[in-house]
């Protein structure tokens, strides 16, 4: 489902030939700015490679590290702005989850969904360290 928004198979029919190579893919990866085994897993869906010529190219991503990450990265990565607002730590130590839903204009169950319910747990180190020297 999702897939569908970041990569359109209808756009991918149109502008993808069968079997495509490594570099298509990478271009391909480039103008959707998704990452390159979610590009050759799209292809394949679409119905555009063979069995031979996916296992080829996922064989040939993952032995140049496009299985565990983007090597050089993404050229224009979509970051979330909910993690770094929700826990700042420049932030207030009691900020409610209406103040970040009225910030972020987001609904608060949208909030915890997107930040799956983690809350943040301040820690006094110092003091923790000289409680366990008194025992």
């Amino acid at each position: 489902f999702a897939s569908e928004f970041l990569l359109p198979q209808l756009t991918i029919l149109n502008n993808v030939r069968t079997n495509a190579s490594l570099s298509t893919v990478l271009q391909i990866r480039d103008a959707f700015h998704v990452s390159a085994t979610a590009t050759a897993v799209a292809i394949n869906e679409a119905g555009l490679f063979s069995d031979s010529a996916f296992e080829f190219t996922m064989r040939h991503l993952s032995r140049q590290g496009y299985r565990t990450g983007e090597p050089g990265g993404l050229q224009h990565q979509e970051r979330s702005r909910i993690f770094p607002t929700v826990f700042d730590r420049s932030r207030p130590k009691h900020l409610t989850i209406k103040q970040l839903e009225a910030e972020l204009h987001i609904p608060a169950e949208d909030i915890h969904a997107l930040t799956f319910g983690t809350q943040m747990i301040s820690l006094n180190l110092k003091r923790h360290e000289q409680a366990e020297s008194l025992q």
